[in-house]
């Protein structure tokens, strides 16, 4: 857990007593502003300084370990709902994307297409770096094609002949 974390559970503590860091300061021994810095995760709270603020809640050190836990927990399971979430709705866009081209009326062209983008992506699945930079050309290509700036549409036409070229390694 790192210091500003477990800063933000000393002062819940701390709230939770209904004291002031004035009266935790008289507990601890610690001044206001060591105590501001630690809640604030402005300063590191050792295992040592840990004790003396769970001597002065009347705490053992477990207890406070316990609430880290707890706190950690929380944390790891909103993480995991909302990685969750985001692959959901990536799924549910994938799909959606996908009735919509099985919908259409492809062309053998087309379906051609479609059958050789998916071997290629299954052949490289292992090379992130090729499937993104042929999925930006792309992406390129199709933006720029009926655009009137020929000069850029033809720069993306050379990046991708000498992609081809180097990936298929021809001089």
């Amino acid at each position: 857990m790192n210091k500003n974390q477990l800063g933000k559970i000393i002062k819940e503590i701390r709230l939770s007593k209904k004291w002031t860091q004035k009266d935790l300061s008289k507990k601890t021994g610690f001044s206001q502003n060591t105590i501001s810095n630690h809640e604030n995760g402005n300063r590191t709270i050792g295992n040592k300084e840990l004790q003396i603020y769970a001597d002065a809640f009347a705490m053992s050190f477990s207890d406070i370990q316990d609430k880290i836990e707890i706190k950690r927990n929380e944390q790891i399971t909103v993480l995991k709902r909302k990685v969750i979430e985001h692959n959901q709705n990536r799924e549910t866009n994938l799909k959606n994307k996908l009735l919509e081209v099985i919908q259409k009326d492809l062309s053998y062209l087309e379906v051609h297409y479609l059958n050789n983008m998916y071997n290629f992506y299954e052949l490289e699945k292992e090379q992130n770096d090729n499937l993104l930079f042929i999925s930006v050309l792309i992406q390129q290509l199709n933006q720029h094609k009926g655009s009137k700036d020929k000069e850029v549409y033809d720069d993306i036409i050379k990046d991708f002949d000498d992609f081809l070229k180097k990936y298929l390694e021809i001089k």
